[in-house]
């Protein structure tokens, strides 16, 4: 599989100084490792540009790689972004508007409540009452929360949460500011993540459109351009065919998920796999998912052993469509 016609993805998600707990940590130490073993033994490649190779039937470097990064914050900034700049390594960074297009006090106020308005127990449904909304109609909400005083709504949050609580996603979230000062250096490339981070596949196809269509529209005026759509969770819609008209009618050429799997011409743009390199795993096992290890097992079982114990029917069934 290592030759010029596979893409291997890779997902990150946070950063931090030194070792974490959390397994979707990356310590700055251990990133600047596995980007310096890319550089060595792999080809890193923009991802815009790697599946227009594909879709055109050009040929990629051999080892292709292209970097993501989901939930953008600070952590990023500080951690990541030196190893990323002074390597010239290109990046394609998954954000979600509802959160970056704002103060950074406000964001994490409005990540607070945005985990409010999503979950139950009672300081969630006092929270929805002080909102005026009954139920979780995201759309409605997230107007809601926009037309809010910062402070009576900082007060509020206080109120149904003392302390705070987690977010769906770390806060606060980098700024369309410095997200705009990033991309300007030539080696960024923006993404939507949806515009709140709900999990897709719980939420009702109004909704969903919503999310797609809201995000790539504030995305669009702020860079320029959005090509690519981030699944929050990584895992597919339960929409009608998975979301592809929805993503297609917001203007998307392609969607990342979060499965193992190599990048080629006849994947399903809608539904491409990542490899997601996960913190709190020494170098060794790192560089084996750097390499496309999991990737390589992934195929493997879908095209070879799957394969065999169906028939040719369901083989040519399972055939996506070719990137374009």
């Amino acid at each position: 599989m290592v030759h010029d016609k596979a893409l291997l993805v890779v997902a990150y998600h946070y950063f931090s100084e030194g070792p974490s707990a959390d397994r979707l940590v990356v310590s700055a130490k251990d990133f600047a490792e596995q980007m310096q073993f890319l550089q060595r033994r792999m080809t890193p490649i923009p991802l815009g540009e790697a599946l227009q190779r594909l879709g055109t039937g050009r040929p990629l470097p051999v080892r292709a790689v292209a970097i993501t990064v989901d939930d953008v914050g600070e952590d990023f900034l500080r951690y990541a972004w030196p190893v990323v700049r002074d390597r010239g390594l290109p990046v394609a960074l998954a954000v979600c508007p509802g959160f970056a297009d704002a103060g950074q006090q406000w964001a994490r106020i409005f990540g607070l409540a945005h985990f409010l308005i999503r979950s139950e127990g009672d300081a969630a449904r006092q929270f929805r009452r002080t909102l005026g909304v009954a139920d979780l109609a995201y759309p409605r909400c997230y107007e809601v929360l926009q037309r809010m005083d910062g402070e009576k709504l900082a007060q509020a949050v206080e109120l149904a949460c003392p302390g705070g609580a987690p977010a769906p996603i770390r806060l606060p979230a980098l700024g369309f500011d410095d997200l705009r000062a990033l991309q300007a250096q030539g080696l960024v490339h923006i993404l939507s993540h949806s515009m709140t981070h709900p999990a897709f596949e719980r939420i009702p196809l109004p909704w969903a459109r919503w999310e797609v269509v809201a995000s790539a529209r504030a995305i669009r005026a702020a860079f320029g351009c959005c090509e690519g759509f981030v699944f929050p969770g990584g895992a597919k819609p339960s929409l009608p065919d998975g979301g592809r008209a929805l993503l297609e009618e917001a203007g998307y050429r392609y969607a990342l998920l979060a499965r193992p799997g190599w990048v080629r011409a006849r994947s399903d743009p809608f539904g491409l796999p990542r490899v997601a390199v996960v913190g709190a795993q020494d170098l060794a096992l790192s560089r084996l998912y750097l390499s496309g290890v999991p990737a390589c097992l992934s195929w493997w079982y879908r095209r070879g052993y799957a394969a065999r114990r169906s028939s040719p029917a369901q083989r040519a069934a399972a055939t996506p469509g070719e990137l374009t």
